[in-house]
């Protein structure tokens, strides 16, 4: 009986030890099963990584030759409307536009027809640079405009959106000035969009100088020398002006305001046009 006992013992023993035996055969195929399907996965992993850094690299070749082909086209409108200073003043296709400070004694046509040039160039670089500008402008020539979506003329449902000439004769004066400020608002946008300084907010042509030449020193009316400051931007600084300039927000020039009324002139040439930011904060 002892004997037979023991035979039991052991029988159930070994079927026991049968039994983990097939659990753990099923658990090795699953394991092995498993560890293809991790090798599988890490092969697609790494497939993909390549893939990825493949288009990266693609994606930077692509940007950096969209980079080359906007200034490009910019350079070709500086080739356009060519911009030359000499005796301490500026031309653009050899007609002067002083310092939007004082327009006295000016030729009334050929101030409006120098900003009616800047303003379609502005507007043709805004878009190379997919830079939106806070304020509107239309390029007609010497009968350009800017339109202030702020400013509505008129009252109640009749009111419109207000066109500021970008010349003077036969306008208030007060609405000239107005429209020029607008304008190197906006040249100070594009400027601070590629991360850089604005000469003075009153040298209109100065300032398309130095975004013609990429940031690049220009000579400041008024002043021994080029302009000191001039500054290389990062990556960071630019996206970050990239984002704030996109929304027409600059950065060291003050809050936006209307410049001061200018009187109206009776006789030729332009007269108190001097935009001095002041009044109502926009």
């Amino acid at each position: 009986d002892a004997v037979q006992t023991q035979s039991q013992v052991v029988a159930t023993k070994l079927d026991s030890i049968n039994k983990d035996k097939q659990a753990l055969l099923t658990r090795l195929v699953l394991l092995s099963a498993s560890e293809q399907k991790l090798l599988a996965f890490k092969k697609s992993l790494l497939s993909m990584t390549r893939s990825l850094d493949y288009d990266k690299q693609l994606l930077q070749s692509i940007t950096n030759s969209l980079h080359k082909r906007k200034w490009k086209l910019i350079q070709e409108l500086a080739q356009l409307y060519p911009i030359s200073y000499a005796d301490k003043h500026y031309k653009i296709c050899n007609i002067p536009l002083p310092s939007s400070k004082d327009f006295t004694g000016c030729d009334e046509d050929n101030v409006s027809t120098a900003l009616g040039k800047v303003c379609l160039v502005m507007t043709m670089i805004s878009k190379y640079l997919e830079v939106p500008l806070r304020y509107q402008m239309v390029g007609m020539g010497s009968r350009s405009y800017v339109v202030d979506n702020l400013s509505v003329e008129g009252s109640g449902n009749t009111g419109e959106v207000g066109r500021y000439p970008l010349y003077s004769r036969g306008v208030e004066k007060n609405r000239f000035v107005w429209a020029v400020w607008m304008l190197n608002k906006n040249m100070e946008q594009l400027l601070n969009s590629q991360g850089w300084e604005i000469v003075s907010l009153r040298h209109t042509l100065a300032n398309l100088h130095r975004l013609f030449n990429q940031g690049k020193r220009v000579p400041v009316p008024g002043h021994t020398g080029s302009h000191h400051h001039h500054h290389h931007h990062n990556s960071s600084s630019n996206n970050n002006n990239n984002h704030n300039n996109s929304h027409g927000t600059t950065s060291h020039s003050g809050s936006f305001m209307r410049p001061h009324s200018a009187s109206v002139s009776s006789g030729s040439g332009i007269s108190g046009a001097s935009p001095q930011p002041g009044g109502t904060v926009r």
